[in-house]
């Protein structure tokens, strides 16, 4: 699951710069129709990008804290120090 939201998330990022793209040389072009469309590209890409952070989640590495090493690493006794 993680790997195709990637692979939307970088769909989703080249369609957006394509819109930004587009809606600045269609306005030097003079042609409003083409900005208009363009930024609806842009903004179809955004929403999907958010839903799809929306959907699943911050994915981080994991946490190496101490509160997250296994209970048996975590003795009271040092290795090699038990009676």
């Amino acid at each position: 699951m993680v790997r195709r939201a990637s692979i939307l998330r970088g769909v989703c990022l080249v369609a957006f710069a394509a819109g930004i793209v587009g809606m600045i040389i269609t306005n030097v072009a003079d042609d409003q129709d083409g900005s208009i469309a363009f930024g609806m590209l842009a903004l179809i890409a955004a929403l999907v990008l958010i839903a799809v952070t929306w959907v699943v989640g911050g994915t981080r590495p994991a946490d190496l804290s101490d509160s997250a090493r296994p209970r048996a690493e975590q003795s009271e006794f040092p290795r090699g120090t038990r009676e």
